[in-house]
């Protein structure tokens, strides 16, 4: 066993909770909530302006139900639009408004301003330490991922 195993995993299950806590405690906007995985749907909008629901699906790995429930909640805050592709009027495509984009802005400001807050507290070698270990991590788990699939956040509700 690796000599850091132990402590490497109670960090990590420490971090993974505070984002769940994070997650479940969901943001105010526009006068509703938000959870963290709708502020990354938003971004995946604005990045890829014009996504249809299968895209959203392919990329987020979550199913047809869970998409549309999270593209309601979006709806209904007015932060995005559904519009009709330019070939095919039947396929719906995603964009953002403006409030979206305002919205975005705003809770983008303040991620950045959390992260800066924590990594003012590094020194630069400890910062490049930091980007060289998430790179390496990052591409160990796509090198996975790509060996075996993950599986998706779909609940079996068969039980």
């Amino acid at each position: 066993m690796r000599h850091y195993y132990t402590q490497i995993h109670q960090y990590m299950e420490r971090l993974i909770s505070q984002v769940i806590l994070t997650d479940r405690r969901e943001l105010e906007v526009n006068g509703g909530r938000m959870n963290l995985q709708e502020y990354l749907l938003l971004k995946k909008v604005r990045r890829d302006e014009g996504q249809t629901f299968q895209q959203m699906m392919e990329e987020t790995g979550c199913s047809r139900n869970e998409v549309t429930a999270m593209v309601r909640r979006l709806l209904k805050q007015h932060l995005i639009q559904k519009g009709p592709a330019s070939q095919d009027r039947r396929i719906r495509r995603l964009v953002l408004t403006e409030e979206g984009k305002d919205c975005l802005l705003r809770m983008e400001s303040m991620e950045q301003e959390l992260l800066y807050g924590l990594l003012n507290e590094f020194t630069l070698n400890e910062e490049k330490a930091i980007l060289k270990f998430l790179v390496k991590l990052e591409m160990q788990l796509k090198e996975k991922d790509s060996a075996a699939a993950l599986p998706s956040c779909q609940i079996d509700e068969t039980d």
